[in-house]
């Protein structure tokens, strides 16, 4: 597997935060980034809308918080395309 396509601009492998936690930031790279990223809410707001609409402090797991960024999204782009 080639592992997710946005892991190049992820700013969360780049946080300060998380590399003072590198035991959680190696478990996120290894499900998230080089595993299933079609999991990571990351991702999903990514793909789904832009990678400007990623919250900085989003992690993977948030993924109620990323279905609602892709809803609050979508209206307002829908208008020129059918994704955000």
């Amino acid at each position: 597997m080639a592992g997710c396509p946005k892991k190049d601009v992820c700013s969360l492998l780049t946080d300060k935060t998380f590399q003072k936690m590198p035991g959680l930031l190696q478990r996120f790279r290894k499900n998230f980034c080089e595993g299933d990223f079609a999991l990571c809410a990351r991702y999903k707001v990514a793909a789904a809308c832009a990678d400007d609409v990623v919250p900085e402090s989003m992690l993977p797991t948030q993924i109620d918080w990323a279905q609602q960024i892709i809803q609050e999204e979508k209206p307002v782009k829908d208008a020129s395309s059918e994704s955000c």
